[in-house]
């Protein structure tokens, strides 16, 4: 509902009715509680553990859930020793590396995905930016996927890449990520 402070009081920007801020409160609490129980349900049918803590937030003028992945965890020692055990099996091609040490720097939160300048970024900008070209960049992202560093998800024209926030990440991340890596091997909360 859009509503915004008229002398005080609280008022529906499209209808122009003054609105109660009790009702108001009770009807945010009320979508909060909805997102909340949706989210679980939808936790619940991926397979993943019901009981995390999730946190309910509103970003763009949308309300996500938020899943603060590293609760319980000390990341040094569960998460950065994973992809440090990744990296000295020396199973990433040194593009891989590459990609990894310039994209991890353009992360955007709370979605974990490559953003650059606040949009998803196409191919030829993300090649200029890393220095490579066409066909060492796709082979480099493919073993990427293979495994379980990052995910494509095609978004308009251009491809969204996500970072794994169990190897690569901090704070919470949105419910839609995680549901990305749920199958990762790296996830804890896989039951």
């Amino acid at each position: 509902m859009a509503m915004s402070r008229r002398k005080g009081k609280l008022v529906n920007t499209k209808t122009g009715e003054i609105l109660d801020p009790y009702e108001v409160v009770k009807a945010y609490d009320d979508d909060v509680k909805n997102t909340l129980e949706q989210s679980k349900k939808e936790l619940f049918e991926m397979g993943l553990n019901t009981n995390l803590k999730l946190v309910p937030i509103k970003v763009r003028n949308k309300n996500q859930v938020l899943i603060p992945i590293k609760t319980d965890y000390d990341f040094n020692k569960i998460f950065r020793v994973e992809f440090r055990e990744l990296i000295k099996k020396g199973v990433l091609s040194k593009n891989c590396r590459c990609i990894i040490g310039t994209l991890s720097s353009f992360i955007s939160f709370p979605e974990n995905s490559v953003m650059v300048d606040g949009e998803y970024p196409k191919q030829d900008v993300l090649m200029k930016l890393i220095g490579l070209s066409k066909t060492p960049f796709t082979k480099a992202l493919k073993d990427l996927e293979y495994y379980d560093v990052i995910s494509r998800k095609r978004i308009g024209r251009n491809s969204a890449i996500y970072f794994n926030p169990f190897l690569i990440g901090v704070g919470n991340v949105s419910k839609e990520t995680v549901f990305l890596f749920k199958d990762s091997i790296y996830n804890p909360y896989r039951v």
